[in-house]
């Protein structure tokens, strides 16, 4: 599933407006700085981790 970095990109994309819109709409956002660290902070998060599924699996591969 996270072979081609297009699907990477979507993934975490996805994830992170999902918890962006979920974080505004419950008002963890009002404050820009939060909004800032928030998104920071979980970009490099999923993107980590994101990167680490993909090199596990390529390690797999013959």
């Amino acid at each position: 599933m996270f072979y081609s970095g297009a699907f990477r990109i979507f993934y975490l994309v996805l994830f992170a407006t999902i918890v962006l819109f979920i974080g505004n709409n419950l008002g963890l956002f009002n404050n820009w700085v939060a909004t800032f660290l928030v998104g920071t902070i979980l970009g490099g998060l999923l993107t980590w981790v994101a990167s680490m599924l993909l090199k596990r699996q390529q390690k797999r591969l013959p």
